[in-house]
């Protein structure tokens, strides 16, 4: 997740407006009943109706985002979840920008489901109205085991959310039915995107134990706001989702996250074949791969609705202007660039995405989180997004189910790291080795993906 991209520190603040005592020991709540499974689901006429993005805009509306672009999304993407500090070059908050967004969004697609994005580890505090009642409040605010508040960064001193102080978790599980102008009442807040929620990585100054009651609050958190998103009127045709960010392969917790799985009603996959899975000489370490497909196929068999955000070729960081790096920083450096590298490595992410792909498996496909970064083309204007200009053809190609789940091919076969799976209208094979053809350091590799469209 972006948080875990940043080093988790705990340090005091410079003023904090309340003393407060060291923090206490910290159990795991009650294990609450979780939520009624009823993932969101498409079919398999092809990848264009399996489309999700997580995007924000400094503006609601702008020259380099126009209201046909954001129609565009809205027809485009059947799940969006709307970021942080959007639109704040027209607004005061988030809330206020989210509520025209996604207004605009049901108007063009009126099945587009919107998320609301809310971290629920460290608050947002300069970009949302609803921050001024948590900074008031300094007993909601997560501490270390001396009592000293965690932050998200020096830089970014952001105080974190206590998931075991329950006038906090009621707060957080209301902010979302309350926004302005009657939102959820008029049916624009169909979840939450809780960033964070499932943490990658220990607090520090902190036991092992208390580590572990944290993760399992964080979860309860979650389950606690889709309960009371779900029981809330006016009751929708299909159930209102608490989506986590995410499982990923940065060692902690152990489990990956997935005993948080339970309590939520989806999980987010931010690093597939991305970041900490890329190798120094950057190639996909095709182990690790493999494992983060048997977590995406836990998720799926769970009944989540699983997200997977895919990336165009091996990035890694840093992270630029313009989204992350490639390896050695050899990704080009302007937009109508980015837009042709999107097109050249969408073969590669494809077809990862296609051996994990179900019914509730869903795809994000883009360079960065800014709506220019990849939701949309600009074939008028090259320079203005990092999308390509013919968009991808091949996510209007017909699919159909898949005959069975992926498999990998017996040993002499490309790398030895080979898998392969068939559809109704395709047949994919990709070596996890070098899956985008840039690995040109390993021989034994296929050098890329094939997709054979039926």
């Amino acid at each position: 997740m972006r948080s875990a991209l940043l080093s988790l520190v705990a340090t005091a603040a410079a003023t904090a407006p309340h003393a407060v005592p060291a923090a206490a020991a910290v159990t795991a709540p009650p294990a609450a009943p979780p939520p009624a499974r009823a993932p969101w689901t498409h079919d398999w006429a092809s990848v264009a109706g399996m489309l999700w993005g997580d995007w924000g805009h400094p503006y609601i509306s702008d020259a380099n985002f126009t209201a046909s672009d954001l129609a565009f999304v809205g027809r485009s993407l059947a799940i969006v979840s709307l970021e942080k500090c959007l639109g704040l070059g027209n607004v005061s908050s988030t809330e206020q920008a989210f509520v025209a967004i996604a207004a605009a969004l049901k108007a063009a697609n009126p099945a587009v489901r919107v998320l609301f994005y809310y971290s629920a580890g460290a608050d947002i505090t300069p970009c949302y109205a609803a921050s001024a009642n948590f900074t008031a409040n300094a007993s909601w605010w997560l501490r270390d085991d001396a009592g000293v508040p965690y932050v998200m960064s020096a830089q970014q001193p952001w105080y974190y959310h206590d998931p075991t102080v329950p006038e906090a978790v009621a707060w957080w599980s209301q902010v979302p039915l309350s926004l302005p102008d009657a939102a959820f009442e008029r049916g624009l807040v169909d979840g939450v995107f809780a960033d964070g929620i499932i943490f990658g990585a220990p607090f520090a100054n902190t036991t092992a134990d208390r580590n572990v009651a944290l993760e399992a609050a964080y979860a309860a958190m979650g389950n606690a706001t889709s309960s009371a998103l779900n029981a809330a009127s006016p009751p929708p045709s299909y159930r209102r989702q608490v989506i986590g960010n995410g499982i990923a392969l940065y060692g902690y917790p152990p489990d990956h996250g997935v005993s948080s799985l339970p309590y939520l009603d989806g999980v987010c996959f931010e690093h597939f074949a991305s970041f900490e899975l890329i190798g120094a000489n950057g190639s996909l370490v095709p182990a690790l791969m493999a494992e983060l497909i048997g977590l995406v196929q836990i998720a799926a068999v769970a009944e989540q609705t699983v997200l997977i955000k895919s990336w165009p070729g091996p990035v890694v960081t840093p992270i630029t202007s313009l989204g992350p790096s490639w390896p050695g920083g050899t990704q080009p450096r302007d937009r109508a660039g980015l837009g042709e590298a999107a097109a050249a490595m969408m073969n590669g992410s494809l077809a990862m995405f296609l051996l994990v792909v179900e019914p509730n498996v869903w795809l994000s496909y883009s360079w960065w989180y800014d709506v220019l970064d990849g939701y949309f083309p600009c074939p008028d204007q090259p320079q203005r997004c990092s999308a390509p200009v013919g968009w991808y053809p091949q996510w209007q190609l017909p699919l159909g189910a898949p005959t069975g789940p992926a498999t990998r091919l017996g040993p002499g076969v490309g790398s030895g790291w080979v898998y392969t799976r068939s559809f109704a209208s395709a047949t994919v094979t990709v070596d996890l080795v070098d899956p985008w053809g840039t690995a040109g350091a390993h021989a034994s590799a296929l050098r890329g993906a094939v997709i054979e469209w039926l």
